[in-house]
Parts: C-alpha cells; sequence; structure tokens
C-alpha cells in the first residue's frame, strides 16, 4: 500500500514529502526516485537504509521512544510502590517504533526488583489483544497491571478487564485515544499513557522541510517531547498533543 502511494505521489513532483516509513525496504526504491527529482524529504521516526543525511532525506523527526518506555516503567513502579506482578502485551512484529518503547519499558523494569513481569504476550494484529488479556488473567489472575504497546491495541486489553471482572488490574499504554481516555477519565482500568505530541512533530517536519527547500542546513535527528497523562491532567495533554479542544464525552465524564 505504502509504495504504491509513493508512486502515486511521485507523479504529482512534490516540492516536499513527509513520510512515516512502514519497510524502508520496499519503499527505498520509490522514494530514490522523489528525491533524485529533486523532492525534499524528511522522515518520522524509522530511517531508510543506506539514505544520507543532506542527500537523500533533510532529516528525521521522532519522539523520544526510549524515554516513553523508562517512563510507562517508572509509573508502574510508582502506581505499584516497587512491589508488583505484571503482565506484557508487546507488539510481536518488527517495528522501530514499537519495539523501542516495548524494551525500554522491560529495561525500566529491570531498576525495580520488586516488579515482576508474570507474563509476556505478542500481538500483530490489534483485534487479538482482548482473547490475548482474557487468557493471560485466566492464568494469572493475581496480576496488578498489564502494559500495552500502543493505545488501539490497549483498548482490547481494557475491555477484555472490563467483561472478565477484573476492575482493579490497571493499564498502561502509549499514545491518546478517546475511548481510553474516557476510561481513564471514569477512573477505570486505564491508568496512565505516555503520548508523543502529534502536532509538534508534524510542525518540526515541516520547518525542516521548507529549511532544506531553502537550501539551509537541517539536523539529522529532532527529537520531540512527550508527556505522561493520567485522569488528572488528560485536559492539559490532549491539547499539548493536538492543539484542538478535548472531545465533549470526555469532558462529560470529567465534569467539566
Amino acid at each position: 500500500k505504502q509504495v504504491a502511494d509513493i508512486e502515486n505521489i511521485q507523479a504529482l513532483n512534490p516540492d516536499i514529502v513527509l513520510s512515516l516509513v512502514i519497510d524502508g525496504v520496499s519503499a527505498k526504491a520509490g522514494f530514490q526516485k522523489i528525491v533524485d527529482a529533486g523532492t525534499k524529504l524528511v522522515l518520522l521516526s524509522n530511517p531508510i537504509s543506506g539514505f544520507v543525511h543532506g542527500k537523500d532525506f533533510a532529516g528525521i523527526v521522532t519522539d523520544d521512544m526510549q524515554g516513553m518506555g523508562n517512563r510507562a516503567a517508572e509509573v508502574t513502579n510508582e502506581y505499584l510502590k516497587g512491589n508488583g506482578k505484571i503482565g506484557m502485551v508487546f507488539h510481536d512484529a518488527n517495528y522501530f517504533i514499537t519495539n523501542t518503547r516495548d524494551k525500554a519499558f522491560v529495561d525500566g523494569l529491570a531498576q525495580h526488583p520488586g516488579l515482576e513481569i508474570l507474563s509476556r504476550q505478542g500481538f500483530v494484529k490489534e483485534h487479538d489483544t482482548s482473547a490475548i488479556a482474557s487468557a493471560m488473567m485466566l492464568r494469572h489472575p493475581d496480576l496488578d497491571l498489564i502494559y500495552v504497546s500502543w493505545d488501539t491495541a490497549a483498548e482490547g486489553v481494557v475491555q477484555a478487564l472490563r467483561s472478565d471482572g477484573f476492575k482493579n488490574v490497571k493499564v498502561i499504554s502509549h499514545d491518546l485515544g478517546v475511548n481510553n481516555l474516557l476510561d481513564m477519565a471514569q477512573q477505570g482500568n486505564m491508568l496512565a499513557s505516555i503520548s508523543d505530541r502529534p502536532y509538534e512533530i508534524g510542525a518540526t517536519m515541516a520547518r525542516i522541510a521548507l529549511l532544506a527547500k531553502l537550501g539551509e542546513s537541517t539536523p539529522l535527528f529532532t527529537l520531540v517531547p512527550y508527556d505522561q497523562v493520567n485522569h488528572s491532567n488528560i485536559t492539559e495533554v490532549w491539547q499539548q498533543a493536538y492543539h484542538t479542544h478535548v472531545p465533549r464525552i470526555i469532558k462529560i465524564a470529567l465534569g467539566e
């Protein structure tokens, strides 16, 4: 799908292309044709092997994946007060962003000997996480918290915990989605999420592309900060991340 999209975009002779590359191997040839035609390319998080900064691409903008995973571990430790049992529903695919965050979470937990990962289950398709969580809780009903790679995948875990009656088992994940924030606002299973700043990422990519088009030097890497969201700061973090108003359903749940 992305290879076809690249070919379609090339036909438009764009001055600038901003892209999150899903597979750098399959996408490389198409992007090479685009940059050879003079288009300025800025990448989000994922590099393309063999591409040279300043020649093939203007820069890479990324969230702090290592920091986000570590922060998820710290929030887990703070909530469990240094002692607890954890389940992990991780992204079982070769994908740099989620793999880095998941590993950082595990490495962060290793700094706290009282925190134990009792079960690790991988997923590829988001709709599988509900069944994975139910099976995990069946084998380990004493879990205190489940980590999930990202927000949409975490929806199935939250739903499974709610349906199976595990109202005290908390969930921590990454990114911001309305359904999980609604659960968080109602103080349900969703404990916290570590979110990047999509608006700031997009604006930064655009600025770098424009600098490159003007012939100015551009940084190889630009790191965009992240935020921790919990029940007390949903509105603030949403506005920081998206530069829009909080959805009305969440405001109602928060009593605003």
